[in-house]
């Protein structure tokens, strides 16, 4: 896995591109997610699909003016059936973090993990020119991250009832081409006889196995003839 800070960089600059200490955190656990497998989708509307966007989209929307304490982000996973959705909160006043993961349609499968901010991301890097540590203890938060959220939730995840085929299977499977549009089928195989041919037939066996008849019965009677 590519070191944090390099992902970090990646997608933003500098940490002072970002509004606060929580946000770095919360962008830092979106990339881990993404690094892990996950595909980046828009957050869920009601009745309106889902749409992909950028990998490593940062998905950080801060209001000016409004201090922002909640970050969302929504995924889908290979293999997976629904999608699933990553919420990261800080609580300003303890400085710690709550971190919750859930799989969509699926309400049981609901990861939860608190992570104290102070403890990941340096107090003073959102002033920082550089992403030089501005992270801490990226081997600890990457290692809980994993084991208290994504593990448990993918091993619970409803697997999707769309089997993979291999290309080979799925050629031997299909049907035979129809014929193109416009064009006649081909013609289906001609009998060996015609049916002219098979009356004709039939009258000369009759009339072969008659005389080879008579011809038994004169040769009968000249043998007893000769007796």
């Amino acid at each position: 896995m590519a070191d944090l800070e390099d992902l970090l960089a990646g997608v933003i600059p500098t940490p002072a591109c970002l509004p606060s200490q929580a946000s770095v955190l919360a962008l830092a656990l979106h990339l881990l997610t993404v690094q892990d497998g996950f595909v980046v989708e828009e957050p869920l509307h009601q009745g309106s699909a889902t749409a992909i966007r950028p990998t490593y989209a940062p998905a950080i929307v801060e209001n000016p003016g409004v201090a922002t304490t909640e970050w969302t982000y929504t995924y889908s996973r290979p293999g997976r059936e629904n999608l699933m959705q990553l919420v990261v909160s800080i609580h300003a006043p303890s400085g710690r973090c709550f971190v919750h993961m859930s799989e969509h349609r699926k309400q049981s499968n609901a990861q939860i993990l608190g992570l104290q901010l102070d403890k990941y991301v340096s107090p003073g890097c959102i002033t920082a020119d550089s992403w030089a540590g501005a992270m801490t203890s990226t081997d600890v938060l990457i290692q809980q991250f994993r084991e208290h959220i994504l593990l448990p939730l993918l091993a619970n995840a409803s697997r999707s009832l769309t089997p993979v085929v291999p290309k080979a299977a799925a050629a031997s499977q299909s049907p035979s081409p129809s014929p193109a549009a416009g064009t006649a089928p081909p013609p289906p195989p001609r009998p060996w006889l015609t049916a002219d041919q098979a009356v004709y037939l039939g009258a000369a066996s009759v009339v072969v196995a008659s005389t080879a008849v008579v011809v038994l019965m004169l040769f009968s009677n000249r043998s007893r003839g000769g007796r």
